[in-house]
Protein backbone atom coordinates (compact mmCIF):
# COMPACT_ATOMS: atom_id res chain seq x y z
CA UNK A 1 0.00 0.00 0.00
CA UNK A 2 2.88 2.23 0.52
CA UNK A 3 4.37 2.00 -2.92
CA UNK A 4 1.27 2.78 -4.07
CA UNK A 5 0.78 5.82 -2.33
CA UNK A 6 4.52 7.10 -2.93
CA UNK A 7 3.72 6.70 -7.17
CA UNK A 8 0.50 8.10 -6.98
CA UNK A 9 1.95 11.45 -4.82
CA UNK A 10 5.05 11.32 -7.43
CA UNK A 11 2.78 11.06 -10.46
CA UNK A 12 1.01 14.09 -8.91
CA UNK A 13 3.95 16.12 -8.70
CA UNK A 14 5.45 15.86 -11.64
CA UNK A 15 2.18 16.59 -13.15
CA UNK A 16 2.08 20.02 -11.29
CA UNK A 17 5.72 20.98 -12.35
CA UNK A 18 4.69 20.29 -15.92
CA UNK A 19 1.65 21.72 -16.11
CA UNK A 20 0.57 25.55 -14.82
CA UNK A 21 -1.04 24.94 -11.70
CA UNK A 22 -1.03 28.26 -9.55
CA UNK A 23 -1.43 28.62 -6.31
CA UNK A 24 -4.26 31.45 -4.76
CA UNK A 25 -2.07 34.41 -5.74
CA UNK A 26 -2.03 33.07 -9.15
CA UNK A 27 1.39 32.14 -8.91
CA UNK A 28 2.75 29.19 -10.98
CA UNK A 29 3.91 25.82 -8.88
CA UNK A 30 6.90 25.14 -11.79
CA UNK A 31 7.67 28.95 -11.92
CA UNK A 32 11.29 29.51 -13.56
CA UNK A 33 11.03 33.42 -14.31
CA UNK A 34 9.16 36.67 -14.02
CA UNK A 35 9.20 39.09 -17.00
CA UNK A 36 9.57 42.72 -16.10
CA UNK A 37 7.49 44.76 -18.65
CA UNK A 38 6.71 48.69 -18.46
CA UNK A 39 4.34 49.87 -20.80
CA UNK A 40 4.59 53.48 -21.86
CA UNK A 41 1.57 54.82 -22.21
CA UNK A 42 2.66 57.60 -24.42
CA UNK A 43 3.86 55.93 -27.01
CA UNK A 44 1.17 52.93 -26.72
CA UNK A 45 4.08 50.48 -26.71
CA UNK A 46 4.71 47.48 -24.34
CA UNK A 47 8.76 47.27 -23.84
CA UNK A 48 10.05 44.04 -22.27
CA UNK A 49 12.73 45.29 -19.41
CA UNK A 50 14.35 42.37 -17.73
CA UNK A 51 14.07 38.86 -17.26
CA UNK A 52 14.28 37.91 -13.41
CA UNK A 53 15.40 33.99 -12.43
CA UNK A 54 13.19 32.64 -9.66
CA UNK A 55 12.09 30.06 -8.19
CA UNK A 56 8.22 29.35 -6.38
CA UNK A 57 9.67 29.84 -2.95
CA UNK A 58 11.39 33.32 -4.11
CA UNK A 59 8.66 34.42 -5.78
CA UNK A 60 7.45 37.12 -3.61
CA UNK A 61 10.98 38.23 -3.36
CA UNK A 62 11.20 38.44 -7.78
CA UNK A 63 7.75 40.25 -8.16
CA UNK A 64 8.55 43.23 -5.42
CA UNK A 65 12.10 43.15 -7.39
CA UNK A 66 9.74 43.32 -10.73
CA UNK A 67 7.81 46.41 -9.08
CA UNK A 68 11.32 47.98 -8.81
CA UNK A 69 12.92 47.32 -11.93
CA UNK A 70 9.58 49.05 -13.52
CA UNK A 71 9.74 51.91 -11.38
CA UNK A 72 13.82 52.56 -12.18
CA UNK A 73 13.37 52.38 -16.09
CA UNK A 74 10.25 54.73 -16.16
CA UNK A 75 12.26 57.26 -14.33
CA UNK A 76 15.50 56.60 -16.55
CA UNK A 77 13.70 56.95 -19.65
CA UNK A 78 11.34 59.94 -18.08
CA UNK A 79 8.38 58.58 -19.11
CA UNK A 80 5.34 60.66 -17.68
CA UNK A 81 2.32 58.06 -18.50
CA UNK A 82 3.49 54.58 -17.77
CA UNK A 83 2.46 51.39 -16.18
CA UNK A 84 4.40 47.74 -15.86
CA UNK A 85 3.41 44.27 -15.58
CA UNK A 86 5.39 41.35 -14.29
CA UNK A 87 4.58 37.79 -16.26
CA UNK A 88 5.37 34.49 -14.55
CA UNK A 89 7.06 32.80 -16.92
CA UNK A 90 7.38 28.89 -16.16
CA UNK A 91 8.90 25.72 -18.64
CA UNK A 92 6.31 25.51 -20.91
CA UNK A 93 5.15 29.16 -21.80
CA UNK A 94 6.30 32.42 -21.24
CA UNK A 95 3.73 34.31 -19.72
CA UNK A 96 1.34 32.05 -17.85
CA UNK A 97 -0.10 34.79 -15.81
CA UNK A 98 0.27 38.69 -15.92
CA UNK A 99 0.90 40.32 -12.37
CA UNK A 100 1.02 44.35 -11.20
Amino acid sequence: MGKIFAAVILIFLVYAYISDFTDSDNIPYSIKGIDVYVVDKGEDKTIKVNEIYTSYFDSDTALKTCKLEAETYASTKDLGMWSYHCCTVTPGNDCVTKIK
